[in-house]
């Protein structure tokens, strides 16, 4: 079953990843990936050490009311990283 409000849906999931509740949202994007709709977050917010942190996270779902999840998090080479994020969720495909 889907959640009513996928956005919603998706920034409570980012939030329960480990220091997720203090991350400040800086993007929220529509996206489809093999025809599955979600949304793509960009977020910042300190590691463990105090260092900044750069969190990106999509969450698409299928028609069958589940999700897939990709998770990218780096303190280094924001941008580069950022790009390998996304091309690397957008890899993802249902069997």
């Amino acid at each position: 079953m889907f959640p009513q409000d996928q956005k919603q849906y998706a920034l409570e999931r980012l939030r329960k990843l480990a220091g997720g509740e203090v991350s400040s949202i800086e993007e929220i994007n529509a996206l489809t990936i093999d025809n599955m709709d979600g949304f793509e977050i960009i977020a910042n917010r300190k590691d463990d050490e105090g260092k900044p942190e750069l969190v990106y996270q999509a969450m698409v779902f299928d028609s069958g009311g589940d999700y897939f999840l990709v998770v990218g998090q780096t303190t280094e080479d924001f941008e580069v990283n950022l790009e390998a994020f996304k091309r690397i969720a957008r890899t993802v495909r249902r069997k």
